[in-house]
């Protein structure tokens, strides 16, 4: 039996409908399935101000601002805490629910305390932990900046 002209239609408005909150899902399933929020004690910051690991329509060729001192960050680098090794977002993402980069290298300082938002897969650092290869976590927000020297 062939579906009525009623029933198609609303078959492909759901279609239409699903497609953008699948996509949004898939875009922010970490934000709400893989983040938390930690205090950390920032001992090093080893990540280049500005950085875009891969070639992108928005913010073209990959690039950053510096060279890391250790190759363990990867391209762009890393800030190493008493909790763990953290990357940050890419230089140029527009629909990105993290702040941006500059925003987040600006507010770190070696010896600071921050509460953070940390963004990716695995569980939370415990004090003590090994670092972790390749890097999977992000720093996503910074909600607090304390105890500077």
């Amino acid at each position: 039996m062939k579906p009525t002209g009623k029933k198609r239609t609303i078959f492909i408005c759901v279609l239409v409908l699903a497609f953008p909150v699948l996509g949004t899902s898939l875009m922010f399933h970490e934000q709400f399935f893989e983040s938390h929020v930690m205090t950390l004690k920032v001992e090093r910051i080893d990540a280049a101000r500005t950085c875009r690991e891969r070639w992108s329509l928005s913010g073209g060729s990959k690039r950053r601002s510096s060279i890391p001192r250790f190759a363990s960050g990867g391209f762009c680098g890393a800030v190493y805490t008493n909790l763990g090794v953290y990357m940050l977002p890419p230089t140029g993402q527009p629909l990105s629910p993290d702040e941006q980069r500059e925003v987040l290298h600006d507010q770190l300082q070696i010896g600071c305390t921050v509460e953070a938002r940390i963004v990716g897969f695995g569980g939370k650092f415990q004090e003590g932990d090994k670092m972790r290869v390749p890097l999977t976590q992000h720093i996503s927000k910074i909600y607090n900046v304390s105890g500077c020297p």
